[in-house]
Parts: structure tokens; sequence; C-alpha cells
């Protein structure tokens, strides 16, 4: 969506893999309508079949699309700003190769700039189970997950980020990323992932190695992004984690610490979006507007 030098670079480590995918699924939901007709003449001689599918911009319903327009019994999701280093592809689908009985239902790689993504106040996300990095990429019981970014050895993981995930197609067939949340797009990757998990195992790669640049282009505004984790957090956390020990407790505690640092934020000199986001979503939480 509206980053198409980002695509350019992702698409060409596609084409200079060492074993391509078969077939490459564009889902485009931004303003440039030649842009088909641009890769269809740019590509045409790639490795793989390229095809191109509009859609109105929603990540949920574009990833949806995605899985019923592909055809492979192994299905990739890579955001348009990532580079894959050349043995990307290969190394993922070695794991699901050797994998005869099919007990994984996932494989994702590993981001080479990991480090480099900014996750504000490490110990107050820490302090209060905020989406943040971690080793064991797993759901935390706050309903936010910690996500594993790269790994130092092979690692069974419980939630994947959307930017690099990977899934046997059976597991498609009977999960798809939830439309419920087909507005906004904070979630969508790690609840897919966590419901798989429950029923096969999810394999973190260190060899799967990929660039992860965080093209802000078609990003939604700042103020809307805290909104929706304010909202969608509601929602998540009612399907996953509700029924569990603790009941509204948790979720409320994460809370607290959300609108913490949305104010520290504000403090700090970084503009109050954050802020008046998490207010914007705390009033569609009284209005009850969720999915």
């Amino acid at each position: 969506m509206n980053r198409p030098e980002s695509l350019k670079k992702c698409l060409d480590s596609l084409a200079s893999q060492t074993v391509p995918p078969t077939e490459v699924i564009i889902v485009h939901a931004g303003w440039d309508e030649r842009l088909g007709e641009r890769l269809a003449r740019d590509y045409h001689t790639a490795p793989f079949a390229l095809r191109y599918v509009r859609s109105r911009p929603s990540l949920v319903l574009q990833r949806n699309l995605g899985i019923e327009r592909s055809s492979g019994a192994v299905v990739f999701f890579l955001d348009d700003d990532v580079v894959l280093e050349p043995e990307y592809v290969e190394r993922v689908l070695d794991v699901y190769l050797a994998d005869t009985a099919e007990d994984v239902g996932g494989v994702q790689g590993s981001i080479t700039n990991a480090l480099g993504l900014r996750w504000g106040t490490a110990w107050l996300r820490r302090l209060f189970l905020l989406t943040r990095p971690g080793k064991r990429g797993h759901l935390q019981r706050s309903g936010f997950p910690c996500l594993s970014f790269a790994v130092a050895q092979s690692t069974d993981v419980e939630v994947f980020s959307g930017c690099m995930m990977s899934f046997r197609r059976k597991w498609l067939d009977r999960h798809r990323f939830d439309e419920a949340l087909e507005k906004d797009w904070s979630g969508d990757d790690w609840d897919l992932s966590y419901r798989i998990s429950r029923q096969a195992r999810l394999v973190q790669l260190p060899n799967a190695r990929l660039a992860h640049d965080q093209v802000e282009a078609s990003r939604d505004s700042l103020r809307n992004v805290w909104r929706m984790t304010v909202t969608n957090h509601r929602y998540l956390y009612a399907k996953h984690l509700r029924a569990g020990g603790g009941g509204w407790v948790p979720w409320l505690w994460a809370e607290a610490g959300l609108l913490l640092l949305a104010v520290l934020r504000m403090l700090g000199g970084r503009g109050p979006e954050a802020l008046q986001g998490v207010l914007d979503g705390y009033r569609d939480l009284r209005r009850a507007s969720l999915p």
C-alpha cells in the first residue's frame, strides 16, 4: 500500500532466492491504479508467477484475499517493506520438508535489524505486560504479546510477527484472519498465529533472515494506531484470556500501563497523539463500538 520503492526491493529479493517461490500474490490497496501493469512488465521474466489483486484498504481482508488466491501447500506472508536474504525461502521450506509428521504448522525467520525497532520505555512495558520484544514469543496474561524478532537457535513460539509469517495451508483452511478486525490492523497477526499454536507447533529460525525497513508511508495516523491498540486489546483479551484466571484484572493492569506510557510520551515532548488515541479508544469502549 503506497510503498512502490519498498515493494520493488521486496520483489527483487524474492526473485533472487536460492529456492524461489512458485507464485507471488500482490494484494494492493494503494492509490496507484497502474501498479499492476508495471509489475507485469517488470517481472515477466521472474522465476515465479506474479498475480496482482486489488482490494479495499484492510490488512485483514488483504491477507485473507491472498490466502484465497494462492495455491501453495505453504503460504508466506511478507510485508512490502521487507528484504529477504537469498536463502530465506529455502531454509523455511527445509523445516516443512523435514517435518514428515506435519507437527509444524508455521515457520518464521529472524529480523536482522530488530535492534533498531523502537519500543519506548522498556521497563514500563515489562512492568505492565505491554507489547514488547522478547525471546519466547508468547502471549502474556495481559492480552498483549511478547514478540520474538530474532533467535539464536531454532525455537518454538506462540505468536508470530506479521511481516514474516508462513503456515501450512491446511491450517489456513481451518483458521483465517479475524475479519472482526477489518477496520484495524493491530493484533491480527498474533491472533491467527496464537490460534494455530494451540493445535500445531510454530517454529522461529535463526538462519532464515530478513531486514524490515518499517517504511511509514502507508501506516495509519499515530492517534488511530493508539486507539486501535486499546479497542483491539479489549476484543482480543476477551477472545483468548478472559475465561482464564484473573478475570479482567490483567487487562485493567495493562491498560493502566498503556495510559501511563501515553502520558510519558507527551511529557517527553513526543506530542499528544498517543494520549489522544488512548482516550479515543476508551470512548469507543464506553460506546461499545467494538467488533
